[in-house]
């Protein structure tokens, strides 16, 4: 009797107890449902927003103006606020698969970046419109603020260089108050309303990086460049008849110019260039129906009021919409647009996703790969004999000046992440010792023009680690792509094939993710050094034929 009433006892207490232990299976699915139908039409509205925001920018673009986004933000109002944030932490504790988790998470971190623009957009628009009016007199015309370095790099006065540079004292002194202000306000969004430990923790969530870790990674490059930089530096110094004392930031662009090279990359052939070097690789680039591409016509007699603003690309809407607008001018830096600026088009391009998250989030180290990828066209000596040179001679100063050009490059973005570094969380805020930094690590003299500019411009996020390790997984890819294809990789067809497995998938792939499918495991600076000896030594060994 007694194990009668236990048996039909026992269930009864149980039962109630594990249902409540392990929750009503109908319930859980029907509160997954619901979240996932919310985050649904949240996703909805950001979509909308990012391909108003893409259409913006163009547009922006297209008037020659600068790129203004208050109106956006008041458009959208009821997006990007704390409840988005808490909605996409609610269907986060119920989702269960991967791929859905990565999607959440994606979403969420865009959110959070969208949340601190949104309450600085002001700030924002208020440093567009004051480099908008910085300008730079020269030759008969007025140059804009991002065209400085073509000014100087023309300019064979040293004197009119430094004018120049030091010039538009106020509007400098301007973006400097502004940027100091609007990296104060994004601290304490970030730190008191977002609740994160630290500027520097919300970063690393965004750039996917330890940016503690990164920050050893710049100190250790610069530390092994050294010795070589400087070698080199000295090296063009004397060419250029520049003395190591007299040598200033206002120089650099007239030091690396490429002087009696640049004629020969030449408006005419621009366009045929460009399209030629992509069929060699497989890629028909001017037959894809979803890149438009305009040329700026050469003859001014018929271009109907068509402005030549530049080569840029723009992704609209991914895969269905991209735009390339290709300058015809002549010069190796247009040279180099043209391929990098359509070459970070390709995982918008060719993507094959269907979620929105792979194709829009994830970051940019992935697109900035491929646009280095092809724009380093221009360190092949092959593709410049045959392509632009045609003169054993003229290649070999053309590498050798490439490679001090990429070490240059590459510690130039190593001093901006290393300043931002210490200066963002205030381990370090005296300003004569942070623009110090530039002048250890470049090797010029500091003028009032770098002290002016020293917070003209924060980058958003410590920016300068994705193009850091951009330009250092490209150097690891390429070396892939050499020993499958060969030196002469950038003439073939195959090449198109083994690029598609990575650009087919958007941003899907993180950092992590595309260096292990590449072969690697982990990210080694050391493959772009020795790409820049290499090429030193190329040049050097061409010249002694």
């Amino acid at each position: 009797m007694k194990n009668k009433i236990f048996k039909f006892v026992v269930p009864i207490i149980v039962l109630p107890l594990i249902i409540t232990f392990l929750g009503c299976p109908g319930a859980k699915r029907d509160e997954l449902e619901f979240y996932r139908s919310k985050v649904d039409s949240l996703r909805t509205l950001v979509n909308n927003f990012v391909i108003d925001y893409n259409r913006l920018k163009h547009e922006s673009y297209l008037e020659n103006q600068p790129f203004l986004i208050v109106s956006l933000y008041q458009k959208y109002n009821p997006l990007f606020n704390q409840e988005d944030i808490n909605l996409i932490n609610n269907l986060l504790k119920l989702e269960q698969r991967p791929e859905r988790i990565d999607r959440l998470e994606r979403l969420k971190v865009f959110i959070y970046e969208k949340i601190v623009e949104k309450e600085t957009a002001g700030l924002h628009d208020r440093i567009e419109l004051t480099k908008y009016y910085i300008t730079y007199p020269s030759k008969g015309k007025n140059f804009k603020y991002d065209e400085l370095e073509k000014v100087l790099a023309n300019e064979p006065s040293n004197g009119k260089r430094k004018y120049l540079y030091n010039s538009n004292e106020r509007f400098f002194e301007d973006l400097k108050k502004i940027n100091i202000k609007l990296q104060k306000i994004r601290k304490e969004i970030i730190v008191d309303s977002l609740r994160f430990g630290s500027y520097k923790q919300f970063a690393s969530m965004v750039r996917q990086e330890d940016l503690d870790k990164f920050y050893q990674t710049a100190q250790d490059f610069v530390s092994s460049t050294n010795d070589y930089y400087f070698q080199l530096l000295y090296e063009f110094l004397r060419i250029r008849k520049i003395s190591q004392e007299k040598f200033y930031a206002y120089d650099v662009p007239f030091l690396s110019r490429e002087s009696n090279l640049a004629k020969y990359f030449k408006s005419d052939s621009v366009k045929n260039i460009f399209i030629n070097s992509y069929y060699n690789c497989g890629i028909k680039i001017d037959s894809l129906t979803n890149l438009k591409i305009t040329f700026y016509p050469l003859d001014k007699r018929n271009q109907k009021g068509m402005k030549d603003l530049g080569t840029a690309g723009f992704e609209i809407v991914i895969p269905d919409e991209n735009l390339l607008y290709i300058s015809q001018s002549g010069g190796c830096e247009n040279y180099e647009s043209v391929f990098s600026e359509s070459a970070k088009l390709f995982p918008s391009i060719f993507s094959t996703e269907k979620i929105f998250e792979f194709n829009y989030f994830g970051g940019d180290v992935i697109p900035l790969t491929f646009k280095n990828l092809f724009s380093n066209f221009l360190d092949e000596f092959d593709y410049l004999n045959s392509n632009i040179f045609h003169s054993t001679r003229l290649t070999s100063d053309f590498i050798k000046l490439r490679a001090f050009k990429k070490l240059f490059k590459a510690r130039k973005l190593c001093a901006d992440f290393i300043v931002e570094y210490l200066y963002c969380d205030s381990i370090q805020t005296n300003e004569d010792s942070l623009v110090q930094i530039y002048s250890s690590i470049l090797g010029y003299n500091l003028s009032s023009g770098d002290r002016l500019r020293l917070f003209s411009s924060l980058n958003d996020y410590f920016l300068e680690a994705d193009l850091l390790k951009a330009l250092f997984i490209e150097s690891m890819m390429k070396t892939k792509i050499r020993e499958k294809f060969g030196n002469n990789w950038f003439k073939n067809p195959e090449l198109q094939n083994y690029l598609k497995k990575f650009i087919e998938r958007g941003r899907f792939l993180t950092k992590d993710k595309f260096l292990v499918e590449i072969g690697y495991y982990d990210l080694d600076p050391r493959f772009y050094f020795n790409e820049i000896i290499s090429m030193k030594e190329r040049a050097r060994n061409i010249r002694q034929r």
